[in-house]
């Protein structure tokens, strides 16, 4: 294991040595010990304070957050059995010291930790999570108090059916990193480590993790964002489709738009790199070295078809009047440069599409690069 890590990260500095010949901008690179968990995780985040910027953070969404008057919470300390079960990544003693979970988890529960470890002379932060979102309430969708249901008579999901796991790296505001910022050279790149040795799910559901990030808009009057999510893993069940190779989505909890691509060949808005994993439905216990990068040319095209797709929205026909719908159909800036690098993360979620669902996900990271050449 260790060689492994070692060559990977020969490999990754080498990279990294060679490209700024052409001419780099670092924004993150997971370097800085983490210490242990103390600090480092809110479940239920709903607002990032200050202290929690321009640094990772594991944020936990339990699916009954919204009846939970108690939010941002710390979590708590366990030491009856170990995270690294679940994650591939051993937890080292005191365990209280590395590992929080919602309070009452028991073994298997939604759980995240964090240390270092000494690899090759180098201190490595390590972040590993579980997600168990069985035996939790179901909730369905409403619009205007009125319940949802799809064509079929089945109901439709509320979006807080989702257990979310996502290591955060929020810039703060007076951070303006331009990842497309050097004109049409511009290539943006993000690579960590990952592994997913535990994942399983029951009815209608579905566990996945990839690395994504948001792209600020910096032109116009407007507060608004896209996300721009890369799956790794997925693994879908009860008829549920597979992924897409890549996608124009929309997220319902944030009202914003995905860019949705994937570790695969032949993507249009992202290129796997050399060397790199590929995206799978099957669970592996190892590391395994992800890495993408996006072009100047293939941002671009990543915005012109999501004007397309808001052109060829029915609720965007018409003059849009609302500040929701506003936000929803004003055509976005199809400059790149024009956009700023809101946050960088690990996103892990088992979405439960019908009741009675779910699932669990075990799954852990380090080593993430993320910077601009051009």
């Amino acid at each position: 294991m260790k060689s492994i890590n070692k060559s990977l990260i020969t490999t990754v500095f080498g990279l990294a040595a060679g490209v700024a010949m052409a001419g780099t901008d670092y924004f993150y690179v997971m370097s800085p010990p983490v210490g242990g968990i103390a600090g480092n995780v809110k479940f239920d985040l709903t607002v990032f304070s200050p202290d929690l910027y321009n640094r990772p953070i594991w944020s936990v969404d339990n699916a009954t957050a919204a009846m939970n008057p108690a939010f941002n919470q710390d979590g708590v300390t366990f030491s009856g059995w170990n995270l690294g079960d679940f994650t591939g990544l051993a937890v080292p003693s005191p365990l209280e010291n590395y590992q929080r979970s919602k309070p009452g988890a028991s073994y298997g529960g939604t759980a995240v930790s964090a240390h270092d470890v000494l690899d090759g002379g180098v201190v490595s932060p390590r972040y590993g999570a579980m997600l168990n979102a069985y035996n939790l309430p179901w909730n369905q969708r409403t619009e205007n108090g009125v319940p949802v249901f799809n064509a079929d008579g089945t109901p439709v999901g509320h979006h807080r059916n989702i257990m979310g796991g996502n290591l955060d790296y929020a810039f703060s505001q007076d951070v303006d990193h331009r990842p497309f910022g050097r004109g049409p050279t511009s290539k943006f790149n993000f690579s960590l480590m990952l592994q997913v040795p535990t994942a399983h799910t029951a009815g209608k559901a579905r566990a996945h993790v990839g690395p994504s990030f948001t792209l600020e808009e910096k032109t116009g009057s407007q507060s608004r964002y896209i996300w721009f999510g890369v799956w790794a893993f997925d693994f879908p069940s009860g008829g549920e489709p597979p992924a897409p190779i890549q996608s124009i989505a929309r997220d319902e909890a944030t009202e914003s738009p995905i860019i949705g691509t994937s570790f695969n060949p032949g993507t249009t808005y992202s290129t796997t790199e050399p060397g790199s994993a590929f995206s799978t439905n099957q669970p592996w216990t190892g590391w395994r070295w992800f890495s993408l990068s996006v072009s100047y040319a293939q941002a671009q095209a990543a915005l012109h078809s999501l004007n397309n797709a808001i052109s060829a929205d029915p609720s965007c026909a018409a003059p849009a009047t609302t500040p929701a719908l506003i936000k929803k159909c004003t055509p976005w800036s199809t400059n790149p440069a024009d956009y700023r690098l809101g946050l960088v993360h690990l996103d892990g979620e088992v979405a439960r599409s019908s009741p009675g669902s779910g699932g669990a996900m075990g799954y852990s990271t380090y080593g993430w690069w993320v910077y601009s050449t051009y």
